[in-house]
């Protein structure tokens, strides 16, 4: 006999449940604390750090300590490319101390020359303009007070070759925020701690002397999620609400990340940043104790702080179905690996003898190697032709030894390739030796010899790996789900990609605890993509909203456990009244924005009202952190989600769509004779820059700053130059990027090779669109040397100058081979070694605005062979410019000069303007006087001081 109870039954049951289930939290704030000390206890945990590997340990045996209560432990690795210090020196007199380079401007690493940098320690103060002695910082090192904000460029605008920053107890986000830079500038920065040394130069009314030597790489290490899985006990019953379809109950997901790269990433204790997953440590500590009604999965994630990889990852395996990963593992990773296979056995069988190849049976492994040839054919051939336009008087007996060198290395290699080609069997006649070693190259490119490096084989290995790793983690979790809701229809472990409605995750709650603001809320919307969820958490909404309206009419369901958290807890920012921005009021990324991307309901607890001025700084200390508030409010999140995880109406609608999209490219170089660039480079970086536009050299997107969260993402290609981005979310309008590849030169990160915007034509783009399908993209490259020019910006209007164009000097046209990327107010640009250029930058349709042609000051120096006005600048001139206004303003007169002398030859002339022209020549000679004697404009307060009187209201 089944007994039915009323319907008024169930209300009451349900409500006595809500009420009375709180009683059992039990957040220990005791050990809270020695998780805050535990994780806190280093001195950085950016990601491959050893304070990195600390953190997670630390985490994982919390995990494993609670698998008595059920507590389940997974834990995924993958790859992921972090810049790694390996020396960070600055030598003053017998006294040597660290310097912390501060994160990388897009792939250029703050490093310097293997030899370093030599020069005087040039005090600049707070970097206002009379503290600042700008005739001395000409290839000497500025040190800067933090608060001295962006006057770093300033220092480098006056010819500075490093900047040190300065430390203090009060640094915060606002002033070292302009270091974060989104294309790779090369203005070595670096950071040193408010100790004996930072009061030294201080006080020193000398400058001193000093060798910066620093130096680092991106480097490929393994990051980690940890995912702790609590099972429900005495499950509640499957429901049918909002098309649920009595399906097993999706998992309520916390999110933390333990990782942290503040803008010194080497320096960052991120104590503030600790907050979370220590308050998650609590909350899973409490939840194993009291198990819930429905699963609960907390997610440690090991990668957030660059441009939220850890999430991305958790989203990759448990918001993606196995198919999808299953299809390209089929189609690319399969076959990739059979034929790699293949070709090894094939060049094992020839027993290091190349004579053996049959031209039939051996053609793919022929056609590789001919590939390795023709590149370096190519290489050498654009190595031969620079040395070829050289002026006659720049070659020396050494380049004309070099020249012939390559013109017979040309001959011999094209030989070796036809005989490759055609008549293997000949190769030992005269190239035996040579033809074995690019056999043995390309054994080590296939993965052959792993002792030497990672090849192809070990690559898609890796691959299949990850791929597979995926495919488990989404098949264990919904297992668990299925076993956790006996009765309930099973959610798929393999569902129909098309489809969302068996997604595994039913919410997705991030933790972003602070101790400076009142109160801590849900948050749908964060910086980092300024897109809201709000549609996707309606139904969560409604549901506090309603606990809210209860406790408000002192209803007895909620008043016992609301009470508690009534003073920390707000839910005003759902009300919608207030722009989201008012609440944040910083620039707060948030992790559970990728939830929209993977259409899973997600928002953050946060701290409302708090700018968080600490974060990404390195006075983020433990000791500055005031653990009872943040303890408060993390007690408070665990009563909230005890409560409604507890309350099968605590649930959102079965389906979101899927937002996301992912892209694949290779690095190759063109060759002679050959239309299509198609041949493979190994050795790059890749990346992506937003842009506001698909042109040539495009607008750098202002993006706002995110606190916690580097938006740089690189990664490294595999030995045939291809590269992987997945996963990019299409928010907001954060959809059109340009891609880049660079190679760095090791140890100093200088850039030696890099994408070449010269080749843009046809199919062969560098920008990708996230809304559109994205054919495979071509990055052809070209060695190069880099530069950087600081202070684009035209004084009149005070205009920031965002266009430029590059003109070749010995062609009077642009540049067949250059890179060149423009943000606040500075410029990344690339050349071909040796060569000269014109840049005239502009702004809009304006016209020119900054010039530099290098022009001659008198008719006999003008150079042969030259089409336009002036001699060009070489790369090391631009490094080298000192201050732009003065340079182009010299430019500008020399180039009238010039044209007032043609028309004068003309019988055109006028006396205004020649006098106008010789009044600006006064006040250039005056500027350049001025400089030399750093006399810099005064304030009227320090112009009273200098005449011996008081100012007005002094």
């Amino acid at each position: 006999m089944i007994t039915r109870f009323p319907k008024f039954f169930w209300p009451i049951l349900i409500g006595w449940f809500i009420c009375s289930s709180p009683v059992r939290a039990d957040f220990d704030t005791v050990q809270f604390q020695s998780d805050l000390r535990a994780l806190t206890d280093v001195s950085s945990r950016a990601i491959g750090s050893p304070g990195y590997e600390k953190a997670r340990d630390y985490i994982r045996s919390q995990i494993q300590s609670l698998a008595g209560s059920g507590v389940e432990l997974k834990e995924h690795t993958y790859s992921m490319m972090v810049p790694r210090t390996w020396r960070n020196q600055l030598i003053v007199g017998e006294q040597t101390v660290s310097v912390y380079p501060f994160f990388p401007s897009s792939v250029r690493l703050n490093t310097t020359p293997e030899t370093g940098i030599s020069g005087q320690l040039i005090y600049c103060g707070n970097g206002k303009y009379p503290q600042i002695p700008s005739s001395k910082l000409q290839g000497n090192i500025a040190v800067l007070e933090a608060s001295s904000e962006d006057a770093w460029k300033t220092a480098h605008y006056f010819g500075a070759k490093a900047v040190l920053i300065l430390g203090g107890p009060e640094v915060t986000n606002q002033n070292l925020r302009s270091h974060e830079m989104l294309i790779p500038i090369n203005v070595p920065r670096f950071y040193l701690p408010d100790e004996a040394l930072a009061r030294r130069i201080r006080e020193s009314t000398e400058p001193l002397e000093a060798r910066l030597i620093v130096q680092s790489d991106w480097v490929r290490v393994r990051a980690s999620n940890l995912y702790a899985y609590v099972p429900a006990r005495d499950p509640l019953p499957p429901t049918s609400d909002r098309g649920n379809a009595n399906k097993a109950w999706a998992a309520l997901t916390i999110v933390s990340s333990y990782d942290a790269s503040g803008l010194v990433p080497d320096y960052s204790p991120a104590a503030g940043q600790a907050v979370q997953p220590a308050a998650a440590l609590g909350m899973l500590r409490d939840f194993a104790q009291n198990p819930p009604r429905r699963p609960v999965l907390f997610v440690f994630t090991g990668g957030d702080s660059m441009n939220f990889q850890g999430t991305r990852q958790m989203l990759m395996a448990f918001g993606d179905p196995p198919a999808k990963w299953r299809e390209v593992l089929r189609r690319q990773v399969e076959p990739a690996l059979s034929t790699t296979r293949s070709m090894i056995e094939q060049a094992r069988a020839l027993d290091g003898d190349p004579t053996r190849l049959d031209v039939v049976k051996n053609r793919e492994l022929i056609d590789r190697i001919i590939k390795i040839i023709e590149t370096d054919i190519a290489l050498e051939q654009d190595e031969l032709f620079r040395l070829r336009v050289l002026p006659e008087d720049q070659i020396t007996p050494e380049t004309r030894s070099r020249m012939k060198q390559l013109e017979s290395r040309q001959l011999d290699l094209g030989r070796l390739k036809y005989l490759f080609g055609t008549k293997p069997t000949e190769l030992n006649e005269r190239f035996g030796e040579q033809a074995r070693a690019y056999l043995d190259r390309l054994l080590i490119r296939l993965g052959d010899r792993p002792e030497v490096g990672e090849g192809l084989l070990q690559q898609w290995q890796n691959r299949e790996q990850a791929l597979q790793t995926r495919i488990g983690l989404y098949e264990w979790l919904a297992g668990r789900i299925n076993s956790d809701t006996p009765g309930g229809v099973a959610r798929s472990s393999d569902p129909n990609p098309r489809y969302n409605n068996d997604r595994l995750i039913e919410l997705m709650v991030g933790l972003d605890i602070s101790d400076l603001g009142q109160r801590i809320g849900p948050m749908y919307w964060g910086r980092w993509s300024w897109s809201s969820s709000i549609t996707l958490i309606q139904e969560h909404r409604e549901w506090f909203d309603r606990q809210s309206r209860l406790f408000a009419e002192k209803n007895p369901t909620v008043s016992g456990w609301y009470s508690q958290i009534a003073g920390v807890v707000d839910f005003e920012p759902l009300k919608l009244t207030r722009t989201p921005i008012s609440f944040l009021m910083s620039g707060l990324g948030l992790s559970t924005e990728m939830g929209l991307a993977w259409g899973v309901p997600a928002f953050s607890m946060t701290t409302l009202e708090d700018l968080r001025p600490r974060r990404d700084t390195p006075s983020d200390t433990l000791d500055r952190l005031n653990i009872d508030w943040v303890s408060k409010q993390a007690d408070a999140v665990n009563r909230l989600f005890q409560v409604a995880w507890a309350d099968p109406k605590f649930l959102g609608q079965p389906e979101y769509r899927r937002n996301t999209n992912q892209f694949e490219g290779q690095v190759v170089s063109t060759a002679s004779g050959k239309p299509i660039p198609d041949l493979p480079r190994e050795g790059f970086l890749a990346t992506y820059t937003y842009i506001a536009g698909p042109r040539k050299i495009p607008s750098v997107r202002w993006l706002p700053y995110t606190l916690g969260v580097r938006r740089t993402e690189v990664v490294d290609c595999d030995s045939e130059g291809r590269y992987f981005f997945e996963a990019l979310p299409r928010l907001s309008d954060l959809k059109q990027m340009i891609v880049k590849v660079y190679r760095l030169q090791p140890g100093s990160g200088k850039i030696i090779a890099c994408t070449d915007l010269g080749k843009q034509a046809g199919d062969i783009k560098q920008t990708v669109n996230l809304d559109q399908d994205i054919v495979p993209v071509k990055s052809v490259v070209f060695n190069s040397e880099e530069f950087t020019i600081s202070g684009l910006y035209d004084p009149r209007f005070l205009q920031s100058l965002g266009e430029v164009q590059l003109m070749d000097a010995r062609r009077n046209a642009e540049p067949q081979r250059f890179d060149a990327m423009l943000q606040s107010q500075m410029m990344f640009g690339t050349l071909e070694p040796g060569s000269r250029a014109y840049l005239l930058f502009r702004y809009g349709r304006i016209g020119n605005r900054i010039i530099l042609l290098n022009m001659p000051q008198t008719p006999d120096q003008q150079r042969k062979g030259l089409r336009g006005a002036g001699l060009g600048y070489t790369v090391e001139q631009l490094n080298n410019l000192g201050p732009l206004a003065m340079v182009t303003a010299r430019d500008f007169w020399f180039l009238n000069q010039s044209r007032i002398e043609e028309y004068r030859k003309a019988g055109v002339s006028s006396d205004l303007i020649d006098q106008m022209h010789q009044n600006a020549w006064k006040q250039l000679q005056q500027a350049q006087e001025s400089f030399r004697n750093n006399d810099t404009p005064l304030d009227d307060a320090q112009r009273h001081r200098r005449l011996g009187r008081r100012s007005p209201g002094l």
